[in-house]
């Protein structure tokens, strides 16, 4: 019963993110006494229910002035705030600075970000630090729109992945190497929470007369093996990187690298090494 719940809470808060839900409004919804549901929850997770709730809308507040032009005031507007001078108190006091420092800064540290606390997870999200040499792919830059914080299955940039790995496997390669990034998006976009992504596939079969050579440099990466459906790979994709976080590292200027082979499974399967670029 008490495990039952505690997904249930989890499921509540990342449902209510963007809707100024309290604990209050949690407990009408569950059924339960605060207090029951309180200490369960702490006693799962190590951290206050109310301190998770706040922590997560935080991360999110963090991760829209990272990666979309919304300015403070439509911040404040969206996450339910009375005004944007609320949400910047709200936020220097999770993150230690204000919204327009927090953006503006060089390097994006993620350390205060709170990862979603998802059961069964932790196993799947060990790393491994490692070095790579300069690695050249024959392609060319692709760019999708991407709905980052809540992609599906027939997203353009996974669509693309799956297209991919469907042809080279047909022409019996044993692997393909994707590289990606995120680029500046207008604000319209970020108001749809969609950035745009920069794609390199590797052509291995040089099928494509026009592609040329891209150089990816050499450095350092944070590896993660990943072996799944199509659907818990986008977890997948969104939790290293609070993994990254929590080890301490920090995402450097570069593309992250998708190795993906091809198993027995067909198109739902999904074989994979990630690298991300750190430091």
């Amino acid at each position: 019963m008490e495990g039952t719940v505690i997904r249930y809470i989890l499921n509540w808060v990342e449902q209510n993110i963007y809707t100024g839900a309290n604990i209050g409004d949690l407990v009408v919804s569950s059924g339960y006494s605060r207090k029951t549901l309180e200490t369960w929850f702490y006693r799962n997770n190590g951290i206050t229910l109310g301190d998770y709730l706040f922590r997560r809308r935080m991360s999110r507040v963090a991760i829209l002035l990272r990666m979309t032009g919304l300015s403070v005031s439509e911040l404040a507007a969206m996450f339910h705030f009375y005004s944007s001078q609320n949400l910047s108190r709200s936020f220097k006091t999770f993150s230690g600075m204000t919204p327009t420092k927090y953006r503006t800064q060089g390097e994006w540290f993620m350390e205060k970000l709170q990862r979603p606390f998802l059961i069964g997870w932790e196993e799947r999200l060990i790393p491994e630090l490692c070095a790579l040499p300069d690695l050249t792919l024959n392609g060319l830059p692709e760019l999708f729109a991407h709905k980052f914080l809540s992609p599906t299955v027939d997203d353009k940039v996974i669509e693309r992945m799956k297209g991919a790995i469907r042809l080279h496997s047909k022409n019996s390669n044993n692997e393909i190497c994707i590289a990606s990034r995120t680029t500046p998006s207008s604000i319209l976009d970020g108001r749809s929470d969609v950035v745009n992504v920069e794609m390199i596939v590797q052509d291995n079969n040089n099928e494509n007369g026009y592609f040329h050579n891209i150089i990816i440099p050499a450095g350092e990466y944070m590896r993660f093996n990943f072996s799944g459906t199509w659907d818990e790979y986008i977890v997948f994709t969104r939790l290293i990187y609070f993994r990254l976080v929590e080890l301490k590292k920090h995402r450097r200027e570069g593309f992250d690298l998708t190795i993906f082979y091809f198993p027995a499974g067909g198109d739902d399967e999904v074989t994979c090494r990630h690298y991300i670029p750190a430091r």
